[in-house]
């Protein structure tokens, strides 16, 4: 074992490091190496586990050819190494690889931009071990590659921060043992494949932050183990499927900065999980984003903390089953088209922290017990509320 981590060591690596043959676990992270990785890496023939994160490799140079003679390779690390260049089509080769983590080499103090390039074909060779496959915040580009669904044992697909292109594979849908897909900060466009309902072991879908469009597939409701939905600023339009409310296990779906329309679902009472529930801002482009009334199932989330569907124009009364929420901290309602007034039983809201109920069509009085528990609350002149009560907005 070569264990030299958090020792201040600087310079370039030498090429006698290809005398480490018997090697089995390198581990040199934390410290301030710099170079070229010298071609040299290949004579490791009995590695296991490489770490060399947190240093400052070349931003011009990347991962030799040689790698894939690290055929006894279970884990390779460049986390934060400074490393540049493209992912060799040679790490098909390390056939016994588990995890390859080549994240966040992009350094602002050097001008490094990371790996740049495509992920190679060849990385569908590693089907039969790959379990992480995590190269986030990087400059890589291009399509994704087909044979990316020939990894059945991945676990892990991160590449939130690149610049890739395209549409997202079908493939995708036979990667049945992931529990985490991060695409997020990308340039991906088209439809997301209905084959993604494949993936029933999913915890986390995180797509926010692309070019995506039109309806959001039906088959997400066949994720029975997601946690975690993330979609925002894409372009998905039509109604939010009833298929979502199938997700008991739910807990965060954010859903803001898109063109959805129409209702909420009525049956969104059954995500008995649900924490976390975002749309905001689907007006844009001169659509009218959801519409419909808040539906009265609202009052069965029992462990809703925040509630935010603003920019929209839903109608209707504020529903007095709301006041069921008592975990909700976070409630705002901004600029739809609400009317009535505020429900007596938001008083029993007994931790919401933030109400905005501002820009819509609410009259009448705030409730003294809702001004009883110290929440910041924002309403429209239309209502009036108790002394150091309310922000009034506009008067």
């Amino acid at each position: 074992e070569v264990r030299l981590y958090s020792n201040a060591l600087t310079g370039a690596l030498p090429d006698s490091i290809n005398g480490w043959t018997k090697v089995e676990e390198v581990f040199m992270y934390k410290n301030t190496l710099t170079g070229a990785i010298p071609e040299a890496i290949g004579g490791w023939a009995m590695v296991e586990k490489v770490d060399m994160s947190e240093n400052s490799f070349s931003k011009d140079s990347g991962l030799p050819t040689t790698i894939g003679m690290l055929t006894e390779c279970e884990r390779l690390i460049f986390h934060q190494s400074g490393i540049g260049g493209t992912l060799p089509t040679e790490v098909g080769m390390m056939t016994k690889l588990e995890t390859l983590d080549l994240s966040q080499n992009k350094k602002a103090d050097t001008g490094g931009k990371g790996l740049n390039g495509e992920i190679p074909s060849e990385i569908g060779m590693l089907g039969g071990t790959l379990e992480n496959l995590v190269l986030f915040d990087n400059s890589m580009e291009g399509v994704l590659p087909t044979e990316l669904g020939m990894l059945e044992e991945l676990e892990v697909l991160n590449l939130q921060k690149n610049s890739f292109t395209g549409d997202i594979p079908t493939e995708v849908g036979q990667l049945t043992s992931l529990r985490y897909f991060d695409i997020e900060m990308n340039r991906f466009e088209g439809n997301l494949p209905t084959e993604i309902g494949i993936m029933e072991d999913l915890n986390e879908l995180i797509i926010s932050k692309n070019f995506l469009t039109g309806a959001f597939p039906t088959e997400i409701g066949d994720m029975r183990s997601i946690g975690n939905i993330a979609a925002t600023d894409n372009n998905f339009s039509g109604q939010i499927p009833d298929e979502l409310t199938n997700l008991w296990m739910l807990g965060k779906l954010n859903l803001d900065n898109n063109l959805f329309s129409g209702a909420i679902p009525d049956t969104i009472g059954n995500m008995e999980n649900l924490a976390i529930f975002t749309a905001r801002n689907n007006n844009r482009r001169g659509g009218k984003g959801l519409t419909g009334n808040l539906p009265e199932s609202l009052g069965r989330l029992q462990n809703l903390f925040q509630f935010d569907v603003s920019d929209n124009s839903i109608s209707g009364e504020i529903p007095t089953s709301l006041g069921e929420c008592t975990s909700l901290s976070e409630l705002s309602l901004y600029q739809n088209k609400l009317w009535g007034d505020v429900p007596a039983e938001l008083g029993n809201l007994v931790g919401i922290t933030q109400m905005n109920l501002i820009d819509n069509g609410i009259e009448g009085e705030v409730p003294e017990g809702l001004c009883s528990l110290g929440a910041e609350i924002q309403v429209d002149c239309s209502v009036t509320c108790a002394e150091d009560c309310c922000t009034n907005y506009d008067c």
